[in-house]
């Protein structure tokens, strides 16, 4: 299994992924759910100035193309929609 963070954003009040290399991170299956967490909001950080960030999802997933499950979905607060 892969786990990945898919990055989103809020447009006309919909939830929509992130596309490009700056919509989706790697992570280390062998780290735990909170470790994943922190990576991913560490990741968001990064791309702050070069990606509209409003939330992520943890997925596990075979590949990308696969529908996958969500682990864990997080939305900023004060974020619309």
């Amino acid at each position: 299994m892969k786990y990945y963070v898919q990055f989103t954003h809020i447009r006309n009040n919909e939830i929509v992924d992130n596309l490009g290399s700056n919509g989706v991170f790697i992570l280390d299956g062998r780290n735990t759910i909170e470790t994943m967490q922190c990576d991913a909001l560490l990741r968001m950080n990064e791309l702050r100035k070069v990606a509209n960030i409003d939330g992520y999802k943890i997925v596990r997933a075979r590949r990308f193309t696969d529908k996958g499950t969500i682990i864990y979905q997080w939305i900023r607060s004060g974020a619309r929609y």
